[in-house]
């Protein structure tokens, strides 16, 4: 299972900075715009569901993605697939029923150390953050970890929203 935290981070640069000088390599630097869609008869987000299904554009690769928050805090089961036709992806998803309803576009830095993805992320319409992922079958142990991980970056307002809930929330 995947098991990620994030925190809202003013200096990306320090962070960055922070991660290198503990070791951390740089895995990739990316652009990201992601588009969420969901069943037409949505009315709101709960921790039962329903997850949006993601269809995310990465260079010239495209992703279809679906997570489920899990029975462990913090942790998420995740589904994905490479889409070689992402034109005729989307037009499925509108004939199974589902609308788009967000769009996230970020650039990520993502690190790797001991185990931990570092994500630094500047996210159109909402700022800077760094995201810690791991992949673990202790959902709570983890979640702590991963906390702690980011209070040793001076990372201390921490969230386990994704980025389309934050959105949904502006709205």
């Amino acid at each position: 299972m995947e098991v990620e935290v994030k925190a809202k981070a003013s200096d990306l640069a320090l962070v960055e900075k922070k991660l290198k000088g503990k070791g951390a390599r740089l895995v990739k630097k990316v652009v990201q715009n992601a588009d969420y869609y969901l069943p037409e008869n949505f009315k709101r987000f709960s921790k039962n569901g329903p997850f949006p299904v993601r269809l995310r554009r990465e260079g010239n690769k495209t992703f279809l993605t679906y997570k489920k928050q899990s029975a462990n805090q913090g942790a998420w089961l995740e589904f994905e697939t490479a889409i070689g036709n992402p034109d005729q992806m989307e037009k499925i998803l509108r004939a199974l029923g589902f609308k788009k309803a967000f769009s996230v576009n970020k650039t990520r830095k993502e690190y790797s150390l001991a185990n931990v993805n570092y994500c630094l992320d500047d996210v159109k319409g909402l700022g800077k953050f760094v995201e810690v992922e791991a992949f673990s079958s202790q959902g709570k142990k983890t979640l702590a970890k991963l906390k702690k991980l980011l209070h040793s970056l001076s990372l201390f307002e921490t969230t386990g929203k994704g980025y389309v809930q934050m959105l949904a929330e502006k709205r």
